[in-house]
Protein backbone atom coordinates (compact mmCIF):
# COMPACT_ATOMS: atom_id res chain seq x y z
CA UNK A 1 0.00 0.00 0.00
CA UNK A 2 1.64 3.51 -0.59
CA UNK A 3 2.19 5.80 1.67
CA UNK A 4 -0.03 8.33 0.25
CA UNK A 5 -3.18 5.61 0.40
CA UNK A 6 -2.18 4.37 3.88
CA UNK A 7 -2.10 8.67 5.43
CA UNK A 8 -5.80 9.08 3.40
CA UNK A 9 -7.50 6.16 5.07
CA UNK A 10 -6.31 8.22 8.67
CA UNK A 11 -8.65 11.33 7.53
CA UNK A 12 -11.19 9.93 4.86
CA UNK A 13 -14.67 8.64 4.98
CA UNK A 14 -15.18 6.30 3.14
CA UNK A 15 -19.01 6.71 1.12
CA UNK A 16 -21.08 4.00 0.08
CA UNK A 17 -23.91 6.17 -2.11
CA UNK A 18 -26.80 3.90 -3.09
CA UNK A 19 -29.28 4.63 -5.20
CA UNK A 20 -32.34 2.01 -5.48
CA UNK A 21 -35.74 2.13 -7.62
CA UNK A 22 -37.67 2.90 -4.70
CA UNK A 23 -36.23 6.26 -3.70
CA UNK A 24 -35.55 7.07 -7.38
CA UNK A 25 -37.83 6.65 -9.60
CA UNK A 26 -35.65 4.54 -11.92
CA UNK A 27 -38.87 3.51 -13.94
CA UNK A 28 -39.25 7.78 -15.04
CA UNK A 29 -35.71 8.45 -14.79
CA UNK A 30 -32.74 7.56 -16.94
CA UNK A 31 -29.91 9.68 -15.67
CA UNK A 32 -28.52 9.85 -12.16
CA UNK A 33 -25.80 11.75 -10.51
CA UNK A 34 -23.61 11.86 -7.57
CA UNK A 35 -22.30 15.08 -6.87
CA UNK A 36 -19.33 16.30 -4.61
CA UNK A 37 -20.23 18.34 -1.94
CA UNK A 38 -19.15 21.72 -1.32
CA UNK A 39 -16.00 21.76 0.96
CA UNK A 40 -15.24 18.15 0.12
CA UNK A 41 -13.11 16.30 -2.22
CA UNK A 42 -13.68 12.67 -3.41
CA UNK A 43 -11.07 9.65 -4.27
CA UNK A 44 -13.02 7.81 -6.95
CA UNK A 45 -13.28 3.61 -5.81
CA UNK A 46 -15.98 2.33 -8.33
CA UNK A 47 -19.49 0.59 -8.07
CA UNK A 48 -21.77 -1.41 -9.14
CA UNK A 49 -25.19 -1.00 -11.26
CA UNK A 50 -27.77 -3.41 -12.18
CA UNK A 51 -30.38 -3.26 -15.30
CA UNK A 52 -33.72 -4.94 -14.49
CA UNK A 53 -34.51 -4.07 -18.28
CA UNK A 54 -31.91 -4.68 -21.10
CA UNK A 55 -30.69 -0.98 -21.78
CA UNK A 56 -27.20 0.59 -22.42
CA UNK A 57 -25.22 2.00 -19.46
CA UNK A 58 -22.52 4.18 -19.52
CA UNK A 59 -20.82 6.12 -16.30
CA UNK A 60 -18.86 8.73 -16.75
CA UNK A 61 -17.18 11.67 -14.61
CA UNK A 62 -18.09 15.24 -15.44
CA UNK A 63 -16.05 18.66 -13.69
CA UNK A 64 -18.52 21.29 -12.54
CA UNK A 65 -19.02 23.03 -16.01
CA UNK A 66 -20.24 19.72 -17.75
CA UNK A 67 -17.27 18.76 -18.98
CA UNK A 68 -16.26 14.54 -19.40
CA UNK A 69 -13.29 13.83 -17.60
CA UNK A 70 -13.09 10.25 -17.11
CA UNK A 71 -15.15 7.50 -18.97
CA UNK A 72 -15.74 4.93 -16.18
CA UNK A 73 -17.96 1.98 -18.09
CA UNK A 74 -20.06 2.12 -21.53
CA UNK A 75 -22.09 -1.40 -21.63
CA UNK A 76 -24.17 -2.32 -24.58
CA UNK A 77 -27.94 -3.43 -24.00
CA UNK A 78 -27.82 -6.16 -21.61
CA UNK A 79 -29.50 -6.98 -17.64
CA UNK A 80 -26.48 -7.98 -15.95
CA UNK A 81 -24.89 -6.70 -12.86
CA UNK A 82 -21.98 -4.00 -13.98
CA UNK A 83 -19.21 -3.57 -12.12
CA UNK A 84 -17.34 0.00 -12.51
CA UNK A 85 -14.79 1.07 -13.40
CA UNK A 86 -14.31 -1.91 -15.95
CA UNK A 87 -11.65 -3.94 -16.38
CA UNK A 88 -10.19 -1.78 -19.27
CA UNK A 89 -10.56 1.54 -17.40
CA UNK A 90 -8.69 0.20 -13.65
CA UNK A 91 -8.29 3.39 -12.54
CA UNK A 92 -8.45 3.38 -8.52
CA UNK A 93 -6.72 6.14 -6.66
CA UNK A 94 -6.55 7.76 -10.10
CA UNK A 95 -9.94 10.17 -10.50
CA UNK A 96 -10.20 12.99 -7.73
CA UNK A 97 -13.09 14.45 -8.05
CA UNK A 98 -13.36 18.27 -6.66
CA UNK A 99 -16.40 20.04 -5.11
CA UNK A 100 -19.35 20.26 -7.72
CA UNK A 101 -18.22 17.49 -9.92
CA UNK A 102 -19.58 14.41 -10.32
CA UNK A 103 -20.55 11.02 -11.27
CA UNK A 104 -22.98 10.52 -13.83
CA UNK A 105 -24.92 7.15 -14.83
CA UNK A 106 -27.22 7.19 -17.67
CA UNK A 107 -29.61 4.08 -18.42
CA UNK A 108 -30.86 4.07 -22.25
CA UNK A 109 -33.55 2.70 -21.19
CA UNK A 110 -36.26 3.68 -18.53
CA UNK A 111 -35.60 0.94 -15.77
CA UNK A 112 -38.22 -1.21 -13.68
CA UNK A 113 -38.19 -1.94 -9.45
CA UNK A 114 -34.99 -4.22 -9.40
CA UNK A 115 -33.02 -1.62 -10.45
CA UNK A 116 -29.85 -0.26 -7.95
CA UNK A 117 -26.90 1.49 -8.58
CA UNK A 118 -23.71 2.44 -6.03
CA UNK A 119 -21.11 4.82 -6.33
CA UNK A 120 -17.95 4.16 -3.49
CA UNK A 121 -15.83 6.88 -2.50
CA UNK A 122 -13.24 7.95 0.17
CA UNK A 123 -14.38 11.89 0.59
CA UNK A 124 -12.10 14.56 2.42
CA UNK A 125 -12.91 17.92 3.74
CA UNK A 126 -10.75 21.01 2.06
Amino acid sequence: MSQIFAELLTVARKLNNYLENATTSFDSTTSHKYVVPVGKRWSLIGGIVKRDVSSTLSVIAYDSSDNPILEMSLQGAATALVIWPDDARNMFGRCVLDAGEYVHMAFGTAQDTGAYMSCMAMEVDV
